[in-house]
């Protein structure tokens, strides 16, 4: 994140906030349009954000899930039938 906001911010020229702004909507696949890279250096790190900020971006969220559906799971006990009820 950090790497990427002043990579962006000195290869198109943007300000800090342009271009934090641009790297966190280009990390959480948003991707409004708004801004976009215009030199091939910005274009090369536009890439090197996507393919390493959208893995980052998306194990943090596959683990947050594994970790609200263990603490789901040690709540309730599969083997009571008041529980099984709950989950299927």
């Amino acid at each position: 994140m950090v790497f990427g906001t002043i990579g962006i911010m000195v290869a198109e020229g943007l300000s800090f906030a342009d271009a934090a702004y641009f790297c966190i909507v280009t990390i959480a696949t948003v991707g409004y349009g708004d801004i976009s890279p215009a030199t091939p250096l910005g274009k090369t790190l536009e890439i090197l954000l996507i393919m390493t900020g959208a893995g980052t971006f998306l194990s943090v969220v596959a683990n947050a899930t594994d970790l609200f559906l263990f603490s789901l799971g040690r709540r309730l006990n599969p083997f009571d039938p008041q529980a099984s009820a709950i989950i299927h």
